[in-house]
């Protein structure tokens, strides 16, 4: 145990608290997309219960991708699983929407961006928001950071 009287005391000032929203741990819903795709961690299927589709709605303004569930039968469902299987991870190919994103948001297409989501509520229902404006940059298996 130590001792709190042999610590040399430390003054905080200058020091902010990290907001814990920029830590992406293995429970958070991710999304990634590619100039040809898009993709979601287990955690993001999890976060929707499992559903079988969801509906996927973008902000141009504030790069934002919100998803949410919805009956597989509606007109704008997007299957992303098939019956009662657990996904660890599917890549969904829709090169025509993210093509436009890449080209709207002015994105690299050589790279992929992941962006971690965080639950909200809007019109009673549970939704997953995802924000892209600040989102990671990967060429392979490597970040991009934002001075590089």
């Amino acid at each position: 145990m130590i001792d709190a009287s042999t610590l040399k005391q430390l003054d905080l000032d200058g020091f902010q608290v990290v907001n814990s929203s920029l830590f992406c741990s293995m429970s958070s819903p991710t999304m990634s997309i590619w100039n040809d795709s898009i993709s979601f961690s287990q955690a993001t299927y999890i976060a929707l219960n499992n559903c079988e589709a969801i509906s996927i709605m973008v902000n141009h303004k504030t790069r934002s991708i919100l998803i949410g569930t919805v009956q597989s039968s509606s007109p704008n469902a997007v299957a992303w699983k098939k019956g009662k299987e657990v996904v660890k991870y599917s890549k969904i190919s829709c090169a025509t929407f993210t093509r436009q994103l890449f080209e709207e948001w002015g994105l690299d297409s050589e790279a992929r961006y992941k962006a971690i989501g965080r639950m909200v509520q809007a019109e009673k229902k549970v939704m997953i928001l995802f924000e892209f404006a600040n989102a990671e940059k990967w060429y392979g298996d490597k970040v991009v950071r934002n001075n590089e």
